[in-house]
């Protein structure tokens, strides 16, 4: 019995570990716990995408987003509507190196996105959860409906609640969520009223 178990959680290892390797494990969000849990919640489009690096000497490369904002759903931080938000994701190529982080949000020019954002000490904000708090406009051509849907490749989410977890096993997606636009919004508008 003992060396079935032993085995069995073996033949587990063996299988998950390839894929967990180039993963970023992290606690899965829904809608509503993005929402109670952002400062901002803005619909926009990005205008900029630029590869930098700190300058406190490690050289750690990132990506800086310049978000145009159309809507702001929700905002506890004073920002003006006319103004950009400047988001940034861990991770890019900065003068010589490059730094990949499995699951950060990837940003291109011009595309439409949601996006719930946690407030830093500077000028710039991070996504909420990381990938999780980023969720792609697209027009499905069937229905010719606004669509979202979040890209959260690269993470595994731990699934809610966590005594649970390794019985459910991670939650990975490559796309979820793939829902109309305007049930977004009014999930977005539901759960500010109960914060």
């Amino acid at each position: 019995m003992m060396r079935s178990t032993v085995t069995f959680l073996f033949l587990i290892a063996a299988i998950l570990a390839p894929r967990m390797m180039f993963a970023t494990t992290i606690l899965h969000l829904d809608l509503p716990d993005l929402v109670k849990a952002s400062e901002i919640v803005v619909k926009g489009k990005v205008g900029r995408v630029q590869s930098r690096s700190t300058e406190d000497g490690m050289l750690l490369p990132f990506t800086e987003i310049t978000l145009i904002p159309e809507i702001i759903y929700k905002s506890h931080v004073a920002i003006d509507e006319d103004a950009s938000i400047v988001i940034r994701t861990l991770g890019s190529q900065s003068k010589g190196r490059a730094l990949h982080v499995a699951g950060t949000g990837k940003f291109k020019v011009g595309e439409e996105v949601v996006v719930f954002l946690e407030a830093t000490s500077d000028s710039y904000f991070i996504l909420l959860g990381m990938a999780q708090g980023k969720y792609d406009i697209y027009k499905d051509h069937k229905t010719g409906l606004s669509m979202v849907a979040r890209q959260t490749q690269g993470l595994h989410r731990v699934a809610k609640p966590l005594s649970k977890a390794i019985i459910q096993g991670i939650v990975q997606g490559t796309s979820d969520n793939h829902i109309p636009l305007h049930l977004l919004e009014t999930i977005i508008e539901n759960n500010i009223g109960e914060e």
